[in-house]
């Protein structure tokens, strides 16, 4: 079975468009106008290689400091409606939403686990946190479009 799960996220991952990307989007790397964000700063540090709605996974996490799961869930889906909008996401994007936020977390709790990081010493208790809810609620995340 873990087997089956793995190559079926391989193909779908090999399928995901990729583009440059942030890949810090967060209140201190938001443009305001208005109260709205209208763009971001930031752009020093960017990857090719990531899948181009990964930005949305992170920003809608980030935008708005420690969000409740529905808070999160709305910002989400109305930042994937907003991208759809004007550069339409794939069939293969829309399915990968749940997976590219789970890597998202898996990729953070690396980094936090090799450099050691005390900084924020709750930062791995909020991962292992957001990973247990992911594990237990990923029907909250599929269809959000």
């Amino acid at each position: 079975m873990q087997e089956f799960i793995k190559s079926s996220i391989s193909v779908l991952h090999d399928k995901l468009p990729k583009q440059l990307i942030h890949g810090n989007l967060c209140v201190d790397t938001a443009v305001y106008e208005n109260g709205e964000v209208v763009g971001f700063k930031g752009f020093e540090i960017y990857n090719l290689s990531f899948p181009r709605i990964y930005d949305i996974t992170w920003g809608a996490g980030e935008i708005t400091y420690q969000p409740t799961v529905d808070v999160y869930l709305n910002t989400l889906t109305e930042m994937l409606k907003g991208y759809d909008s004007i550069s339409p996401l794939t069939a293969e994007e829309k399915q990968s939403v749940y997976h590219v936020i789970c890597a998202t977390y898996l990729k953070g709790q690396k980094y936090y686990i090799e450099t050691e990081s005390n900084l924020t010493p709750d930062l791995m208790a909020r991962g292992n946190k957001a990973m247990a809810f992911l594990a237990n609620n990923k029907e909250k995340f599929m269809n959000l479009l």
